[in-house]
């Protein structure tokens, strides 16, 4: 496979604003060997007209308009319409880093025996994140505009959850990792500058509630020595706040056959006592949970006395 078919999938929504750009970063790779899908969810603004003026001038343009139920719905019907052998999504406000992004991609696909091919992103004006671990994804996900996937994958795997509607990639990619033959293949490359969009400040309750958080519990389980450090304890309090678990019921329906430690618990008992909209606010979460900490140490260190 030397010269792959990329297929570059774009979600849209009112976004004539940025599509363009979007659109230009593709044109300028000197990598040729592409097709671009637009999958628009019936936007209202100008993006149907930039559409088909970019369609008419280039026919490796596809494009789907239709009421849609999300980006992942939108994403899905992409992922149908594809017919490259390895697919990339690239967001309507993102854009390539450079004109040799797909250059140097396909060149390292040409001697690498895998399926899922991963790079970094820029984001806040820096390089974003390295190379993943299952554990490392269960802190945080690989952006989405940092990945090439085989379309295999998607035959192997499944589409996008649309029930998750901000975070149906990062459950993707979990599932992907938890797969004992996966083939995931990193290299120190640039892929895109990535446009946050303000959804980092929005979190996706249920998958938080329903995958995440599930996920976890278990591998704490597993392992007797978390929990020791205000950076682990503060990861777990903001993932229980994230994830709206107001009550002890709550956390124990979540993992039902799970051990859960009792720094866990004690961090729901604290968080109760204070309002989500308080929560919010990352100082004021900062010092209760840092609090919190503390009276769970002296609480153990009197125990072990």
């Amino acid at each position: 496979m030397h010269s792959p078919l990329f297929s570059i999938i774009i979600p849209t929504f009112n976004a004539a604003k940025t599509l363009q750009r979007a659109l230009n970063s593709i044109f300028e790779q000197n990598y040729k060997n592409f097709e671009i899908i637009i999958v628009d969810g019936c936007s209202s603004d100008n993006t149907i007209t930039l559409i088909n003026e970019n369609c008419s001038k280039d026919p490796r343009i596809r494009h789907l308009s239709e009421i849609d139920n999300g980006i992942y719905d939108a994403m899905n019907k992409g992922i149908d319409m594809a017919t490259g052998q390895w697919l990339y999504f690239l967001g309507s406000d993102d854009k390539f880093y450079d004109e040799n992004v797909l250059l140097k991609v396909a060149d390292k696909l040409k001697d690498c025996q895998c399926d899922f091919f991963y790079g970094q992103v820029i984001m806040k004006s820096a390089p974003y994140d390295g190379p993943f671990t299952l554990t490392k994804l269960l802190k945080k996900n690989i952006s989405h505009q940092a990945i090439f996937y085989m379309k295999l994958v998607f035959d192997k795997l499944g589409t996008y959850n649309i029930r998750y509607k901000l975070h149906a990639d990062w459950e993707f990619n979990i599932r992907y990792f938890l797969l004992g033959d996966s083939t995931a293949k990193y290299a120190d490359i640039l892929i895109a500058n990535f446009s946050e969009g303000g959804v980092s400040s929005v979190h996706d309750v249920l998958f938080l509630q329903e995958y995440l958080l599930p996920l976890k519990l278990q591998k704490l389980a597993a392992n007797t020595t978390s929990l020791k450090t205000i950076k682990e304890y503060d990861e777990w309090w903001r993932l229980i706040r994230n994830a709206e678990i107001r009550s002890l019921k709550q956390l124990m329906l979540l993992c039902p056959d799970c051990n859960i430690p009792i720094v866990l618990i004690k961090a729901v008992e604290m968080q109760q006592h204070f309002s989500s909209r308080s929560l919010r606010f990352g100082l004021i979460s900062k010092l209760i949970m840092t609090m919190s900490f503390i009276i769970n140490q002296i609480t153990k260190q009197r125990e072990c006395d």
